[in-house]
């Protein structure tokens, strides 16, 4: 098959002007509407906002679950049945405030019915009290890890947002090249065409070698452009359903937004040091493990007092004042327990004793301060790594910036030139100063280098992506 161009000049480019204008036709749709539906139907932020949901909850109930404890407890039920029926129930009470000090008020009976006695037996109300121990500090430390999982939440949301901006970009930058390469591959078809009418000019009979050859190359160029159309018409289409939006342009450079807004480059040493990701992580590692450690007593001691009425471990069943000490050594490798029930009337005291030995659990204790110790440097060496860490991505950071600067400032240049230039040209063409193909290759590259520009101010946008990302930014949350 041979291509004949029997059309007019000016027809003919005003054709391939109309397909290289595509990109200054009104978009589809705007860069904002696109870039929300891109966000609002991406499935990692969808995940990641029920993870901050999740957190939250888990948040909340550290915090209640670590404030004050009721219970209520009816006992044993015992019911006898026989002659008399009888029942008998051991009901309790407690009421226990981890903040102060893992302070306690118990409330317990032993009731029986009937009881011909009319007395209510082992009735007592307790106080207990922590007097040196690490309940506090590990209390504070599951309420600090509780609200920093909520807030790593938050920041992973925040981060996805941008990470999935980022990720928007990118696509639509693909868009862009992949419309250059369209471009470039029209005028490539419209060279082969002026060979081969300058071909047909020269009287090359269509069975010589020298016809059939150009004719062949206007042939592969014509499937360059198709395939080029194409890939760029199904990966809009892609782009489109990623959107949320229907794709009804005619061509499918309409779909491309017109501009991108202008951004000022963030630099990295803008940011605090201090708020470098893997420093601030490795930061609080280091901080909160080191509560933990200081949380883990060598020794704990605990007091309780109370009252008994008609307690049944002393002689006569009378009223008794209860106190008492425990001890735990070496996370429980021995443990002291001593008490004292004195009746009311202040006759026949009884007092108790407890110890109990793990050798162990001494053996165990000596480890695991080992494993401590190994962990603080550990936690010391991840700081020092996040230090080298930031100075590398400090350097990497700047020579990008200084790249992507020159990478602007070239291509601008460029642009401004060949957009001159192709003014010119259109004069000179009208004149019959240079050829149409002159003039077209003016249009090409005007438009190239415009498309380009585009795709910087794309860059642009992404870059302070990627520099955001290597910092926490919590006052944006």
């Amino acid at each position: 098959m041979c291509y004949d161009w029997d059309m007019n000049r000016n027809v003919f480019l005003s054709a391939v002007f109309l397909l290289l204008g595509a990109f200054h036709s009104a978009s589809a749709e705007t860069l904002e509407t696109l870039l929300s539906g891109y966000l609002a139907n991406d499935g990692t932020i969808k995940s990641l906002t029920l993870t901050l949901r999740d957190k939250e909850l888990s948040c909340r109930s550290a915090k209640l679950s670590r404030s004050f404890s009721v219970q209520l407890s009816s006992g044993t039920v015992t019911v006898t049945a026989g002659d008399q029926l009888s029942v008998r129930l051991k009901p309790s009470a407690s009421l226990s405030l981890p903040q102060a000090s893992n302070l306690s008020l118990t409330l317990s009976s032993d009731i029986s019915a009937p009881d011909d006695s009319g007395i209510v037996r082992d009735t007592s109300l307790g106080i207990g009290v922590d007097i040196f121990s690490g309940a506090m500090a590990s209390r504070r430390v599951a309420l600090l890890k509780a609200e920093r999982e909520l807030l790593e939440a938050q920041r992973s949301l925040q981060d996805g947002f941008l990470s999935q901006e980022k990720a928007f970009y990118s696509g639509l930058k693909a868009l862009y090249e992949a419309a250059a390469k369209l471009s470039s591959a029209e005028k490539d078809y419209y060279d082969k065409l002026l060979s081969f009418e300058q071909v047909k000019v020269q009287g090359f009979e269509p069975q010589s070698l020298k016809y059939r050859q150009t004719n062949l190359e206007v042939l592969t160029a014509r499937h360059s452009v198709d395939s080029c159309k194409k890939a760029l018409e199904r990966d809009v289409r892609i782009f489109a359903r990623r959107c949320g939006v229907p794709y009804t342009a005619a061509f499918p450079q309409d779909f491309l937004p017109e501009s991108i807004p202008q951004v000022e480059e963030l630099d990295v040493l803008d940011f605090p040091k201090e708020r470098y990701t893997k420093i601030e992580s490795a930061s609080w590692t280091s901080y909160i493990n080191g509560l933990s450690r200081k949380a883990e007593k060598m020794v704990t001691v605990t007091g309780s007092t109370g009252y008994t009425f008609a307690n049944s471990g002393v002689p006569g069943g009378k009223d008794t004042i209860d106190v008492g000490a425990a001890a735990s050594i070496a996370d429980s490798a021995l443990k002291l327990s001593a008490g004292i029930s004195e009746p009311v009337d202040f006759s026949s005291p009884v007092y108790s004793f407890g110890i109990s030995v793990d050798p162990t659990k001494f053996f165990l204790h000596n480890i695991t301060a080992q494993q401590r110790t190994i962990a603080a440097a550990q936690e010391q060496l991840a700081m020092e790594a996040a230090e080298s860490s930031y100075d590398e991505a400090v350097v990497a950071r700047q020579t990008a910036l200084d790249n992507l600067r020159w990478q602007l400032a070239a291509d601008q240049e460029s642009y401004d030139m060949y957009r001159a230039l192709e003014r010119d040209t259109m004069r000179w063409f009208r004149e019959g100063i240079v050829s149409e193909s002159d003039y077209k290759a003016a249009v090409v590259n005007r438009e190239k280098y415009r498309i380009q520009c585009v795709i910087d101010s794309i860059e642009r946008i992404m870059y302070n992506n990627e520099t955001k990302l290597l910092f926490v930014r919590d006052e944006e949350l």
